[in-house]
């Protein structure tokens, strides 16, 4: 998975790209399946001038499969606002793979109980 980094309004040092590397390696879990996804991360402070308040903000986008999971959190704690975008961003992905898992299964039942009716009326007795 490709990540790219943006900073806003901020100097992203190495401490903080390795944090938000570490974290975002849970997500290369879920998403091992697909080589082309990539994610952009921006972060960074709402305003300059802010020294009490919610002033950090994180923003990720997942792009997998043509689809695109985003999430966006803004904290007074920089490390928590990278924590709760990435749990957002899981809790969408996984959400996702349970509904597809879902309709696959759903889709077979229905062929199932399909072949099912076709065999139980040809042997039936009329």
């Amino acid at each position: 998975m490709k990540i790219n980094f943006q900073a806003t309004n901020l100097n992203l040092g190495p401490e903080i790209l390795n944090y938000c590397r570490e974290k975002l390696s849970h997500l290369e879990k879920l998403v091992a399946g697909d080589e082309n996804a990539f994610i952009d991360v921006e972060i960074g402070k709402t305003t300059r001038h802010h020294k009490q308040g919610e002033i950090f903000r994180t923003e990720m986008s997942l792009h997998l499969n043509g689809k695109r999971f985003r999430s966006e959190e803004i904290t007074e704690d920089f490390y928590a606002s990278i924590d709760k975008a990435k749990d957002e961003l899981s809790s969408k992905i996984k959400r996702y793979q349970k509904r597809q898992s879902t309709l696959v299964r759903r889709g077979g039942r229905l062929v199932k109980n399909f072949l099912r009716g076709v065999y139980n009326y040809k042997w039936r007795k009329h």
